[in-house]
């Protein structure tokens, strides 16, 4: 079968889309701890100041 063949019969199967506007991405609110990371729903990131203060660190 063609992909537009399949295309066009999965396009039959969909809903409508809603009448009422909604939100279609979420916009995180990224926080930063006391040890300068950046906390980002469950994932943590480093700071570049983080990153710099780690070099220095293993500099002297």
């Amino acid at each position: 079968m063609a992909i537009g063949a399949c295309s066009t019969h999965e396009a039959s199967l969909l809903l409508p889309p809603p009448d009422t506007a909604f939100e279609t991405r979420l916009v995180p609110t990224p926080r930063v701890d006391r040890y300068g990371m950046i906390t980002v729903r469950v994932c943590r990131y480093p700071t570049e100041a983080l990153d710099q203060a780690r070099a220095e660190r293993r500099a002297t």
